[in-house]
């Protein structure tokens, strides 16, 4: 959840969050360029009043990758869920057979 929406992605990978005023699921509009399609392994997590993303890639023959994205998320005036991609690449390299089991930020 980032300020009381929400978020999941769908079998197509796209990002949906749950608009409780109109008590249904819309799309995550603003991000159907740049943001790579991920179908399996996502996981999302607040971090700091932005959606985390965090998923799964497969790697050389030895390695799978995990990717993770940042994205700024807020409501237009006609209450549309609209997303806008801060970054996203590599930032993990783990041996095949390894994934993602939960996701949670963290303040050190």
């Amino acid at each position: 959840m980032v300020e009381g929406i929400l978020y999941c992605y769908d079998y197509l990978g796209k990002i949906k969050g749950f608009n409780v005023g109109r008590e249904v699921w819309e799309e995550l509009k603003g991000l159907e360029k740049g943001l790579p399609r991920f179908l399996c392994g996502a996981t999302m997590t607040d971090l700091g009043g932005k959606l985390c993303v965090v998923w799964e890639c497969q790697g050389n023959g030895h390695e799978i990758e995990i990717w993770c994205a940042e994205i700024g998320v807020k409501k237009n005036s006609d209450g549309e869920l609209w997303g806008q991609l801060g970054w996203f690449g590599k930032v993990l390299s783990v041996p095949k057979g390894s994934s993602i089991v939960n996701c949670s930020s963290v303040s050190l």
